[in-house]
């Protein structure tokens, strides 16, 4: 699952090249939190659970988006 998501206006008619450098200094910059690979596969809690739930509810076409894919598992 992506662990940062972002959009950017500005971005939008970006070359490749240049949303790759941008991601890259997201990603790298000072403050940035980094996920404890120990906790990478840890099972979602209750309180997450019942947010993807209720999304479901509100928006039922996100079952076939890739992330709830990923969330699902195989």
């Amino acid at each position: 699952m992506p662990k940062l998501i972002f959009t950017s206006r500005y971005l939008k008619d970006a070359q490749p090249s240049q949303k790759e450098n941008y991601v890259h200094y997201i990603g790298t910059r000072k403050g940035v939190e980094k996920i404890d690979t120990s906790k990478k596969h840890l099972p979602a809690t209750v309180s997450q659970k019942r947010l993807v739930h209720q999304l479901l509810q509100d928006f039922p076409v996100a079952k076939e988006m890739l992330e709830y894919e990923d969330y699902n598992g195989p």
